[in-house]
């Protein structure tokens, strides 16, 4: 149910790019605003930090950076929360990779040490290697930019 929810929210957040991009902001919105609202009804844990990004992301898309940081604090907020190693080491990673498309780069750095941390933590080490293999990629792409 909750994994549905997440990606409904990435596809509203799609659509409101897509409108965006064609010209309708007003339709654009409206559609992010709904976003926000769906994401904070949800359940914490990693759904709702990356329903919570995607609301933050259309906003980033939509160059309004300022409506992105509250989100981006409570997705951040909500991936620290999170019980499991492995699954806060990827939600503070998702949330790391859209502050720094937010500008910030030094939070986005200081998520991804959290999530080096938590990755570092995970009992099987296939799943380690994974976690720690997304860390270093969403590293060198912030260090890029």
């Amino acid at each position: 149910d909750s994994v549905e929810e997440r990606f409904q929210a990435k596809a509203l957040a799609a659509v409101a790019t897509g409108c965006l991009a064609a010209g309708v902001s007003d339709v654009a919105g409206e559609l992010v605003e709904t976003l926000e609202k769906s994401a904070r009804a949800l359940e914490d844990g990693r759904p709702k930090v990356e329903a919570l990004v995607a609301a933050a992301t259309a906003h980033i898309e939509q160059k309004k950076p300022d409506a992105a940081k509250p989100l981006l604090d409570e997705a951040a907020a909500g991936a620290k929360a999170i019980e499991g190693n492995e699954n806060r080491a990827y939600a503070l990673v998702t949330v790391a990779l859209a502050t720094n498309a937010s500008g910030d780069k030094k939070a986005a750095l200081a998520l991804l040490k959290e999530a080096d941390k938590s990755a570092s933590k995970v009992g099987d080490a296939d799943a380690q290697k994974n976690a720690a293999e997304k860390v270093r990629a969403a590293e060198a792409e912030v260090g890029r930019k």
